[in-house]
């Protein structure tokens, strides 16, 4: 998937070099990606409700880069284990008709989420909503109340404009700020988030294309 010149560009980072026919290149920054990971982690023993159960941690471990903090286990026959960054959410400064403001980044759902606060204050234009079929990473249904026209907005000198860009009807007092998701990842045309996971071990994360790795730490590239 990666241009030539983007392979060039991650051959440069991880292997020192950036020269050479494009088969080889290819062959050597996958192995050393499979040498650098920190290995399987296997099955963990978890206890939920007073019971224990053992979940799968290569299969069945989420990293939400824009969780404030802590450890969940969702399901007991397939449980799946949802982690938050060690140091505290992924964030981002971008511009909105000039203003700086910060935005939560997270590489599990889809569809950008503005609070109704900052586009009453932006003066977004917006559709009502009368109905919606939007799912949580959880699968509980989302409630969704606007879709907002071409949300438009600069990260550093890049014009950026969504056009699928939602208001929830009941929004968490947690949800003070904007939080990029899938579809603005999948508007870069090559996107690696490294997020500290514990000491020395990073989630390696690129919008869902491929498997989240953990590895030693890698530069953030958007």
């Amino acid at each position: 998937m990666l241009t030539d010149e983007q392979l060039r560009f991650e051959c440069n980072v991880v292997l020192g070099k950036s020269e050479g026919p494009r088969e080889e290149l290819m062959k050597e920054l996958l192995a050393t990606m499979a040498n650098n990971s920190s290995g399987k982690m296997g099955c963990s023993d978890i206890n939920v409700d007073n019971q224990v159960i053992s979940v799968d941690m290569d299969d069945k471990m989420m990293m939400e880069i824009s969780a404030t903090g802590g450890t969940s286990v969702h399901g007991l026959e397939n449980p799946t284990i949802i982690c938050a960054p060690l140091n505290g959410p992924v964030v981002l400064p971008f511009k909105v008709k000039g203003v700086s403001i910060l935005a939560s980044l997270s590489t599990n759902s889809f569809v950008t989420v503005v609070p109704s606060s900052i586009g009453d204050t932006f003066r977004l234009k917006t559709n009502p909503m009368a109905s919606s079929q939007f799912l949580s990473i959880l699968g509980c249904n989302v409630s969704v109340c606007a879709v907002v026209d071409e949300f438009t907005f600069f990260l550093g000198s890049i014009e950026i404009c969504l056009n699928n860009t939602i208001v929830l009807t009941h929004e968490s007092d947690l949800q003070i700020s904007v939080q990029l998701v899938i579809d603005f990842l999948e508007s870069a045309a090559w996107m690696r988030c490294s997020t500290r996971f514990a000491d020395k071990t990073f989630v390696i994360t690129d919008g869902g294309y491929t498997k989240t790795m953990f590895m030693e730490d890698q530069p953030d590239e958007i």
